[in-house]
């Protein structure tokens, strides 16, 4: 059974002492095209890591229409790297190039990317609803985060880990970058070190 509740973070209530406490995960979704526009990707990283600390239950962040995912415009790197956001100092050199905002603009962006980083917590699956494996995919994500799984197949022995462990995000990531993107992931490595030679 699977419940939706959209409320307020403000409005959510905990009770413990219920015997068989529900199961609950927050999923936060983000729109995919703010990949395209480094600022408001940088904040939508900012307001997942709050979210997270926040609410302080098992999160799982989402990339929803990853179908119109270069709708605004063409990523500068490939879908993994905005996936598992690792490294972020390649996004403020987009920035540089794009606007012209100042150096004040900038170094709020690098404060931005440094606390993400710090953190480390942040990371995202894609959801494309018309697609029905990419919904499985993320229901199965859900379920690992909350323990669901591992609670439905109580009693198989070591099949446990089999279940919780069937697919990885980054094929599920690569697998959504031929389906909707232009980008040759050779192509996104390449100017990634060419950042790291200038």
């Amino acid at each position: 059974v699977l419940l939706l509740f959209e409320c307020s973070a403000r409005n959510i209530h905990t009770h413990t002492s219920l015997s068989n406490p529900p199961q609950l995960t927050s999923v936060y979704l983000v729109d995919s095209h703010y990949c395209s526009d480094t600022p408001k990707f940088l904040s939508a990283l900012l307001v997942c890591l709050s979210t997270m600390l926040f609410l302080e239950t098992p999160h799982v962040n989402v990339l929803s229409k990853i179908d119109l995912v270069e709708s605004q415009g063409r990523l500068a790197f490939g879908l993994e790297f905005y996936t598992e956001p690792h490294d972020l100092s390649y996004l403020l050199d987009t920035i540089a190039a794009d606007t012209s905002g100042g150096t004040r603009f900038k170094q709020l962006n690098d404060a931005i990317r440094q606390l993400v980083e710090d953190f480390e917590l942040v990371a995202f699956h894609t959801l494309d609803v018309s697609d029905k494996q990419s919904m499985h995919t993320l229901l199965q994500e859900i379920d690992r985060s909350n323990g669901y799984v591992f609670r439905v197949f109580q009693g198989l022995g070591n099949n446990i880990l089999q279940m919780a462990s069937t697919d990885t995000p980054i094929d599920e990531t690569l697998r959504i970058q031929e389906k909707y993107m232009n980008v040759d992931p050779a192509s996104s490595e390449e100017e990634m070190n060419n950042n790291d030679s200038e």
